[in-house]
């Protein structure tokens, strides 16, 4: 009995010491915990931005099936990028058939589709969503003299953006059109392709996060067709 009352003090040191070491802990993973939900908070909201911006910033797509100089546009809409899609489902024409393999230039007033750069390098936009949207990012462009168009079927893209700052040398010129080195823009077909990756990469973000949905508008409320 007296060696146990010798030891007592020595446990309850001990016994102390393992409950503030598992105070310390609990505190630090709390910690943890909140500063990881607030993180994760912060790219929810700049997702949510991201979009906002994109269902914001309309631009005009122009099917030219015999490019001529001097003629106007057969037919063109006026589009948020998300409503890309169902351009050829708003009417029947053979203007927008076979238009897979049509390459896409910009006008000669516009080199990017909006104002990705401030989302791209934002530290709390999910790696994934940047990267699928990089693709649609011109960081350069080439001039094509419209004289060497003539007579090509093709799809010109003019927006409200013409950046100057990560395009060196880059100046407007009415005399060309704007060939642009991301991805999205060599052809139609890879100009959906990359929204529809562009969609998933943020429906898939939020969906691991337990967020069931977001409202990515693509119901042609923007849409006409001329």
């Amino acid at each position: 009995m007296d060696k146990f009352k010798e030891f007592l003090p020595t446990v309850i040191s001990i016994v102390a010491l393992l409950a503030s070491f598992l105070s310390i802990y609990l505190s630090f993973k709390n910690n943890q915990r909140f500063a990881s939900n607030q993180f994760i908070n912060k790219q929810i909201d700049v997702i949510a931005e991201l979009v906002k911006a994109l269902h914001k910033d309309l631009f005009q797509v122009n099917f030219v099936p015999r490019f001529t100089l001097g003629s106007g546009f057969s037919l063109h809409s006026k589009v948020t990028l998300f409503e890309v899609p169902l351009i050829q489902a708003t009417k029947d024409r053979s203007i927008l058939d076979d238009l897979d393999n049509t390459p896409i230039y910009f006008h000669h007033n516009s080199n990017q589709i909006a104002d990705l750069k401030s989302f791209i390098d934002d530290p709390y936009l999910p790696k994934s969503i940047a990267n699928a949207l990089l693709h649609f990012y011109t960081t350069g462009t080439k001039d094509i003299p419209i004289h060497e168009l003539a007579g090509a079927k093709l799809i010109i893209l003019a927006t409200n953006y013409f950046e100057l700052g990560s395009i060196t040398g880059e100046v407007k010129n009415n005399a060309v059109l704007k060939q642009s080195n991301a991805k999205a823009f060599i052809n139609w077909k890879e100009l959906l392709f990359h929204i529809g990756q562009l969609e998933t990469s943020i429906e898939k973000y939020l969906q691991s996060y337990k967020v069931a949905e977001i409202n990515i508008r693509k119901d042609l409320k923007n849409i006409y067709v001329t």
